[in-house]
């Protein structure tokens, strides 16, 4: 696509929006299900409603899946944490790119989470602790909401 005008570069970052957020959802959708017939019909009902659809403004996931990876490894499941904190970063760095999308909502611990070992939940929450601190120097951040 040659880019002329503003336009042309409007419609060249939803196109790209559009591409990463169908990426995203299909290899979330991957990670979880081992069923190419399942992965085919969800990649193709969620590309028909991102192919033509407005790019949502708010975005909410629900965190889960951590612990089943982490175990599926043979590791201890706040290690899952570990790494789903880093596809975190790395989802909300993507976010960060597209001007349309203004907030994103993660539902990262639920009641029913109190009900692990409490090892898991100390980590869990350590973590948030770590990111929190992390979260609060960001110069992408700081820089945001400088006046």
């Amino acid at each position: 696509m040659t880019i002329k005008t503003a336009h042309d570069l409007n419609e060249a970052i939803v196109s790209r929006a559009r591409k990463r957020f169908f990426s995203f959802t299909t290899k979330s959708l991957r990670a979880i299900t081992t069923q190419p017939e399942v992965q085919k019909i969800y990649e193709e009902y969620i590309w028909s409603q991102i192919r033509n659809g407005p790019i949502p403004e708010h975005i909410g996931i629900i965190l889960d899946g951590n612990r089943r990876w982490a175990r599926s490894r043979g590791l201890a499941p706040w290690k899952g944490h570990v790494e789903g904190a880093k596809k975190i970063e790395d989802f909300m760095d993507w976010c960060s790119e597209i001007e349309q999308i203004h907030s994103v909502t993660l539902y990262a611990f639920s009641t029913e989470n109190f009900n692990r070992p409490e090892k898991e939940v100390t980590e869990i929450f350590r973590l948030l602790k770590d990111y929190l601190k992390e979260l609060y120097t960001d110069e992408r951040i700081v820089n945001q909401f400088q006046s």
